[in-house]
C-alpha cells in the first residue's frame, strides 16, 4: 500500500519529524526511559524519523522495521 500524495507530503516534512523528536520521544522516555541494548520493532517505519530517535534517545542495540510503502522502507535504511 503507498500513501497518497497528502499523506505523503505530511510523513516527509520536517514539521512531522520535528514532532516526533520534541515531543513523542520525550513522552516515550519519561513513561519507559531508555532501552539499552534492546532489540525492537518499529510497525510503520515511514522514512526513519523514528529509527534514528530508537537509536539516539533510547540507545537500543538493534532495530528491525518495516512498512506497506516500498519508498517509505528504502529511506529509512538510507537514513540509517
Amino acid at each position: 500500500m503507498q500513501l497518497n500524495p497528502i499523506e505523503r507530503l505530511f510523513i516527509l516534512s520536517p514539521v512531522r519529524a520535528f514532532l516526533l523528536h520534541h515531543l513523542e520521544v520525550r513522552q516515550l522516555l519519561e513513561m519507559g526511559g531508555p532501552l539499552p541494548g534492546a532489540h525492537v520493532l518499529e510497525i510503520g517505519c515511514g522514512p526513519g524519523f523514528g529509527i534514528e530517535a530508537l537509536y539516539r534517545r533510547f540507545n537500543v542495540g538493534r532495530a528491525d522495521a518495516f512498512d506497506l510503502d516500498p519508498d517509505m522502507t528504502a529511506r529509512a535504511h538510507r537514513r540509517n
